[in-house]
């Protein structure tokens, strides 16, 4: 009597429940409806049906959502790769390269997903940016988007940069800082187990005012022992590739390196930022460019060198930023420069015979 009042062709299954259980099909889906009885189980089948062709028809009016268009543009992590090796090796300086290169790698491509370039928008350009904790990086890595979107677009990969209007990165620069002479003086000649090729390393860049890559770069034909000069080859503005005196103690140093060697320093600049760490000892805030602002700041301070000559040195295109930044005599001697005890002149005095000290004590140790 039930399965000829609902008109369907199933078997109502009694369950040990007393309940009455049919399982019809609905809109492609198999659904259970229960029942005392054969007029409750045919109003709820009747409601069912209700329900499933009321959803069939709201299927049918909506609007379905064109399928997007799989992109034929250029991947961003492709184009990274394209525009180091196309657009940036063959006309950068090695650091710079490594720079950009490191930057991309550690800074960009971790919060990022690789899309194709024409789906990325500002905002989710800004979001990766917002996550670099460093804002010194934070900035570089903007100046890198930007650049690598804007050849993108006259590469003709894009037709619009989402980086070209990323706003500017706050970024408030720490002033570099020199040793104190002391301080120095126990970092030289301290038994800390570091490797001797480094430690020269770090002494030459003291005595020289280098930086970190132009010591790293300097090979046996940059040395004119004859004429007591050294070719700095410039990585990083208009006039730093350059010439500095030989001074004696800078001979000695280059002297003890391994002779065998093209480079003076043969050392990565990993390993350099590594080393450093344990040269510096428990100045945990030191780093290894503190040693170029210490020769900087005792040739203008302690030993009085004109700047525009100190800056020839330093390669510096301008005296004024040699000026700006080496003229904190109080960072090599704290305890005298902050005491009423001596004037300027005996400041000085006691500057000189500190650093003197140093120099010969070290000129018997190599």
């Amino acid at each position: 009597e039930m399965l000829v009042t609902l008109n369907i062709k199933l078997k109502a299954k009694h369950r040990k429940d007393g309940l009455f259980e049919i399982t019809p099909t609905l809109g492609g889906k198999k659904v259970s409806i229960y029942g005392h009885s054969a007029e409750e189980l045919a109003a709820k089948y009747k409601k069912k049906i209700r329900e499933a062709k009321k959803e069939t028809l709201h299927k049918s009016k909506t609007p379905k959502t064109p399928q997007q268009k799989k992109s034929n543009c250029i991947t961003l992590f492709a184009w990274f790769d394209e525009w180091l090796t196309v657009y940036k090796k063959p006309f950068v300086s090695k650091s710079t390269f490594l720079n950009l290169f490191h930057c991309i790698k550690k800074h960009i491509r971790p919060y990022l997903k690789d899309r194709p370039m024409d789906e990325y928008t500002m905002t989710e350009l800004t979001t990766a940016l917002n996550r670099i904790a460093s804002t010194r990086m934070r900035k570089y890595a903007r100046g890198v988007l930007q650049a690598a979107f804007a050849m993108a677009v006259s590469a003709e990969k894009i037709t619009r940069s989402p980086a070209a209007n990323l706003l500017p990165v706050k970024h408030i620069p720490k002033r570099g800082k020199a040793f104190a002479l002391k301080e120095l003086e126990a970092l030289i000649f301290a038994e800390n187990g570091l490797k001797r090729e480094y430690w020269l390393y770090y002494l030459f860049c003291l005595f020289s005012g280098t930086r970190r890559e132009e010591a790293l770069s300097i090979t046996r034909s940059d040395l004119d022992f004859e004429n007591k000069t050294i070719h700095i080859p410039g990585t990083k503005t208009e006039g730093s590739d350059r010439l500095i005196p030989m001074f004696p103690i800078l001979e000695k140093i280059i002297r003890a390196t391994d002779q065998r060697t093209t480079k003076v320093f043969p050392l990565s600049q990993h390993g350099t930022n590594e080393y450093f760490k344990k040269f510096r000892g428990k100045n945990a805030n030191a780093v290894l460019h503190w040693l170029r602002h210490t020769f900087g700041t005792i040739q203008i301070c302690v030993f009085k060198i004109p700047a525009n000559t100190v800056a020839k040195w330093m390669g510096h295109s301008d005296a004024s930023t040699t000026m700006d930044i080496y003229t904190h005599p109080e960072d090599l001697a704290p305890d005298i420069y902050y005491s009423g005890l001596y004037n300027e002149d005996e400041k000085t005095e006691i500057l000189k015979e500190r650093y003197n000290n140093i120099i010969s004590r070290l000129e018997k140790l190599l």
